[in-house]
């Protein structure tokens, strides 16, 4: 059989290599390992906006970096734009397959240009076009013009060396500059904390002229200070950080990896803080990111001291219930572990094999649960302090606006004759269902119901459906059932700890939807039988409880909003 040398269209090829996928802050990231791959203790990174008079200010039309590193000769650029280069990457080196920068920077934009001096040797530029390639893949390559010349006196940093990283075509897709910037300096004071907090090789990113600060996910330097979670989880205030697992060398099982290092610990609790203290809260990260909706809990992935992967669960090791967003573990390796990780190009994602998830399934579980019951504890110690307060205020509203008495029937057509007696066989019918799928007897909540708790959360109903009515014929008086299993109604009301507003607001809205679904269910409809009635409210309850599940993660950041927070003072009116 013959051997046949094949060819590639590089348009093809180059293109493919520019829709990998990156999210434009692992992109920027990426680059950013080159700067530390090359020694610089300076980073500048520049979002350029368009300042024309017909232009966006707020559009990004070009991605700058600078360093003041080792900078690059003429067979280095080559090297930089060359398809899987193969060198040497001595250990600690944050590059991997020689894919990173040309992948990264096509993702951005169209053209990526560098120019580079290294101490002692001639300036020299490189232009990559994604638009002029066709058959061939080419650089053009030399002493820079007058384009490339304004670019380095404009950017590069006052140094003998460096690399100036210029990336223009920029795609329309590009994020709004302005919000973009706030998320990305708190991207990267994550990704690359440890870098920044060395003291002995310190290194300083700037992001739009300002020095970007370490956030160090798991908030180690706090937890040391204030040692283990406290055993007794009463004393826990849910304001300070702790240790659940303490730094050490951990064996998962891979074959030829070197030692892992493991830890954990256990943030904050925000409900426990009050609303002037809310900022401070915030500066945990615990809840998802407002600018991605991401969830930030689970476990930080390092390699060679980089944060490769941020937030991840291992399929259920940490759970996604919000009695879980406390917990933070990171686990650390080195490059002897990038195939047994299956890291991708994008170095985002990772994958542990089976026998290593059980490891550290095994070696976690104690913790993750004492992190769920120590978050518990506090929201219910939350509950006692400031929960009685805006629920009975929450109740007084229904009870002053009529809806909670059988009375009130807003779908009752006037034109109708009632039968008053099936129309109480019917609500006694339902209330029974009721208490059946949410598991609760009718004296319990009659008791609550001449305690005037019109609206009652409970731990799951049949279906995790959001809500229940329950109308007690015999006090005329009606209950509605709010389950925070459902993660959307666990997600508000965690929220309404601390606002008595919203708690009004998410009474009187489940409320008004049980009153509604009753009265449907017990009145007639003008030409629509009860079991056509009945069907239609089954299948909308259950829709609206799914999608309500499935928004639960982007509904907890916008309920964060501080615009919608009362201050204490507010809320004691």
């Amino acid at each position: 059989m013959e051997r046949k040398t094949l060819t590639a269209s590089a348009d093809q090829l180059v293109s493919a290599i520019a829709s990998i996928g990156y999210d434009p802050e692992v992109a920027l990231c990426d680059l950013l390992d080159n700067s530390i791959d090359a020694k610089a203790k300076n980073v500048d990174l520049t979002f350029v906006s368009d300042s024309s008079n017909d232009g966006d200010p707020d559009a990004i039309i070009a991605y700058v970096i600078a360093d003041d590193g080792l900078g690059m000769d003429r067979d280095a650029v080559v090297n930089a734009f060359t398809l899987g280069t193969k060198r040497y990457r001595p250990p600690g080196s944050l590059g991997k397959f020689g894919l990173g920068m040309k992948s990264a920077g096509l993702s951005l934009g169209s053209r990526i240009t560098i120019i580079s001096k290294k101490t002692g040797a001639e300036l020299i530029a490189g232009i990559l076009s994604l638009e002029e390639i066709s058959e061939d893949y080419f650089i053009q390559l030399g002493s820079p013009s007058e384009r490339e010349l304004d670019i380095w006196n404009r950017h590069r940093r006052q140094d003998e060396s460096g690399t100036v990283l210029y990336i223009d075509g920029v795609q329309e897709s590009a994020p709004a500059r302005q919000s973009f910037v706030k998320y990305f300096r708190r991207h990267v004071g994550n990704i690359f904390h440890l870098f920044l907090e060395d003291q002995e090789n310190p290194l300083v990113i700037n992001v739009d002229g300002d020095a970007v600060q370490p956030i160090d996910p798991l908030f180690i330097a706090e937890a040391s200070g204030n040692g283990d979670l406290p055993p007794q989880l009463s004393n826990w205030t849910g304001q300070t950080v702790h240790w659940l697992m303490h730094d050490v060398d951990f064996n998962l099982g891979i074959d030829n990896v070197n030692p892992t290092r493991i830890a954990a610990t256990h943030l904050i609790h925000p409900p426990s803080f009050t609303t002037e203290r809310r900022a401070k809260a915030q500066h945990y990260q615990i809840d998802a990111d407002p600018y991605t909706r991401r969830l930030r809990h689970g476990f930080y992935i390092y390699r060679n001291r980089r944060v490769i992967v941020l937030a991840e669960r291992f399929m259920g090791i940490v759970p996604q219930d919000q009695k879980a967003w406390a917990f933070r573990g990171r686990l650390m390796f080195d490059e002897s572990a990038d195939q047994a990780l299956a890291l991708d190009v994008k170095k985002r994602k990772c994958f542990l094999p089976k026998g290593a998830r059980n490891a550290l399934r095994s070696a976690i579980n104690s913790y993750t649960t004492l992190s769920q019951n120590a978050w518990k504890e506090a929201g219910e110690h939350v509950d006692r302090v400031r929960g009685r307060n805006s629920d009975s205020t929450a109740n007084e509203v229904i009870e002053n606006s009529g809806v909670a008495s059988l009375g009130y029937s807003p779908a009752t057509d006037p034109s109708v004759i009632v039968d008053s007696a099936a129309r109480a066989q019917a609500q006694t019918r339902i209330a029974n269902v009721t208490l059946r799928d949410a598991g609760l007897g009718s004296e319990a909540v009659e008791e609550t119901l001449r305690q005037g708790q019109y609206v009652q959360t409970v731990q799951g109903m049949r279906g995790n459906v959001l809500w229940a009515s329950v109308p007690s014929v015999q006090l005329g008086l009606h209950q509605t059932l709010v389950n925070v299993q459902n993660s959307w109604a666990s997600t508000a009301y965690a929220a309404a700890q601390n606002d008595q507003r919203l708690k009004v607001v998410l009474h009187q809205i489940f409320t008004m939807l049980a009153r509604a679904d009753l009265e449907l269910r017990t009145s007639p409809v003008p030409q629509v039988s009860i079991v056509d009635v009945e069907k239609i409210l089954d299948r909308y309850r259950k829709a609206v409880s799914r999608i309500a599940e499935e928004m639960a993660d982007s509904f907890e950041a916008q309920l964060n909003d501080p615009d919608l927070t009362l201050t204490d003072s507010q809320n004691s009116n």
